[in-house]
């Protein structure tokens, strides 16, 4: 596992990096209905330094995931909808950061964060079939605990989710 990974609200200068990064073939095969533009890529970055006093258990945070002072990727933890509004987290990486561990790293960080606080689990949603997102959450302890079916936004079809959960 590479070591030197952080996770830190989003520099602004990095905003642009951000947007190439969320709109990947392989991000967006796992966010079809999701299209990252430069000035939503800024306001988030933005609002990723402004909410980061926070609590991820109560309020939804955006981090960068660092190696150095290089962006790798993109971890979100909070609450959410689709998980009964408990902690839960979502990520993706460039390209250069794939198959290092450094996912792995960021997912540990997160339980750390969330560990501090006194919460309890922590859930992930992946799209099934979603086997590289799969294998990182089992490797962190992660359960598989059902599979659920939801309509995105626009999307006329449901599509299919695994739930997984993390006991801190």
């Amino acid at each position: 596992m590479k070591d030197g990974i952080t996770l830190a609200p989003i520099r602004e200068e990095d905003a642009e990096s951000f947007c190439r990064m969320a709109n990947r073939p392989e991000v967006i095969r796992w966010l079809p209905d999701f299209r990252m533009t430069l000035t939503l890529a800024e306001k988030l970055a933005r609002e990723s330094r402004e909410t980061a006093f926070l609590s991820p258990r109560e309020q939804p945070r955006l981090y960068g995931i660092y190696e150095g002072d290089a962006l790798r990727g993109a971890l979100s933890l909070g609450p959410v909808y689709e998980t009964g509004y408990r902690p839960s987290l979502g990520f993706f990486l460039s390209r250069e950061a794939e198959g290092r561990g450094v996912a792995s790293r960021a997912v540990e960080l997160a339980l750390a964060i969330l560990g501090r606080e006194g919460a309890e689990s922590l859930f992930a949603l992946t799209e099934t079939g979603n086997h590289r997102a799969a294998r990182v959450l089992e490797s962190r302890g992660f359960e598989k605990i059902g599979t659920r079916s939801f309509r995105p936004a626009g999307e006329r079809e449901k599509r299919r989710y695994d739930l997984w959960e993390r006991k801190l």
